[in-house]
């Protein structure tokens, strides 16, 4: 009885552990840019939202391409976002 609930608690410990090590997408990506590997970050981000739409992806994206100077590519994706959530937005909402 001892071993099995040792068993158990063994493997729910490195169950836990695979879990937190494991980097999503993003996090993935935003490591990539600060690591100055913008190309390799924009590539999986734009992988990540095909699956997924998410605001803070394409607002990610937006300033991205807006500090590499692709202005277009930035508004695209900023517009994204601030459809999704209006968070992102550079207007105040109106009540």
């Amino acid at each position: 009885m001892k071993v099995t609930v040792l068993i158990l608690l063994v493997f729910s410990i490195l169950s836990f552990s695979l879990c937190i090590a494991a980097e999503s997408p993003v996090e993935k990506a935003y490591n990539l840019y600060y690591q100055g590997k913008s190309d390799k970050a924009i590539e999986l981000m734009e992988d990540y939202i095909k699956d997924t739409p998410d605001a803070s992806a394409y607002y990610f994206l937006g300033y991205v391409y807006y500090e590499k100077n692709e202005i277009d590519k930035a508004m695209e994706f900023f517009s994204k976002s601030f459809k999704l959530r209006s968070f992102y937005s550079p207007l105040e909402e109106k009540q």
